[in-house]
């Protein structure tokens, strides 16, 4: 992920750096968008380093920050991707699904939570419980779905 991120940047910085003119001149004013020159002049003129080692690390500055935002650029990306696949917006409940579609159980409460059906369990010493699904087996980073089911009346 951080190489995809890394050459996704390099291509981002290097197309900015070509296809955006040099100057903008907009009623008498002239603003210069060539941000790679503004900042090697700076640290040049800083006197932290020649003009040439000045430029290189402009560009390993400029770099390092389009890393960063290619990170967030290919993550929305993946949310769009899921979003236009599974028809929603909100794609927990559909992959979430999926993950828990090997239990029968625990599909059931999950459709159950999220369509805000009403459920009624019977369990084997003849108990009935009858309520809404508040909170059920939801997968975790740390180990499985959790086992407890919340229902409210």
């Amino acid at each position: 992920m951080g190489l995809k991120c890394f050459a996704l940047a390099g291509v981002i910085v290097y197309l900015l750096h070509e296809l955006l003119p040099n100057p903008i001149s907009f009623w008498g004013w002239h603003l210069s968008l060539s941000l790679a020159d503004h900042i090697g002049k700076s640290i040049a003129s800083m006197g932290v380093a020649s003009t040439k080692v000045a430029m290189n690390w402009t560009w390993f500055i400029l770099l390092s920050i389009a890393t960063w935002f290619a990170g967030d650029l290919l993550r929305f990306r993946a949310y769009l991707w899921q979003a236009l696949w599974h028809g929603t917006w909100n794609i927990k409940v559909p992959v979430t699904g999926k993950l828990l579609a090997d239990s029968p159980m625990d599909y059931l409460l999950f459709k159950a939570m999220h369509s805000r059906k009403a459920v009624m369990l019977s369990m084997s010493d003849r108990k009935v419980y009858v309520g809404y699904v508040a909170a059920c087996a939801e997968p975790s980073q740390n180990g499985g779905a959790y086992q407890e089911v919340t229902l409210a009346p």
